[in-house]
């Protein structure tokens, strides 16, 4: 049961299994942060829930854009007889130019999208 003075203020009991090893780590980050295990975890559960927010369907449209992908890189593989061994073939050239494609977004991003 929670302490009387908790009550006052949250109306609501979670009760969550964790390993010791994470709670562990709860309790050490929340006697770094001068605070209190319950305390610690309520802020990490607003946080979370900011960053949903924030980030709204971000996670799901980066999902459709890579079955989008991988669509069109089968399609193309079933049609035409070298795709296949093609594909393998390029996909490391097709990481590196996406991962400079995102460094040059990132940065144009930081500098207020002026460079769009």
């Amino acid at each position: 049961m929670p302490a009387p003075r908790a009550a006052r203020f949250y109306d609501v009991l979670l009760r969550v299994r964790m390993s010791r090893a994470m709670f562990d780590l709860l309790r050490r980050d929340a006697a770094a942060q001068d605070t209190n295990v319950s305390a610690l975890v309520r802020e990490l559960i607003a946080a979370g829930a900011r960053r949903t927010e924030e980030t709204g369907d971000c996670e799901l449209a980066a999902v459709a854009a890579l079955v989008a992908t991988e669509h069109a890189r089968l399609l193309l593989e079933a049609i035409l007889p070298e795709a296949g061994r093609r594909s393998g073939e390029l996909r490391q050239r097709a990481a590196n130019a996406a991962s400079t494609r995102l460094d040059e977004t990132r940065a144009a991003l930081a500098e207020g999208g002026r460079r769009w």
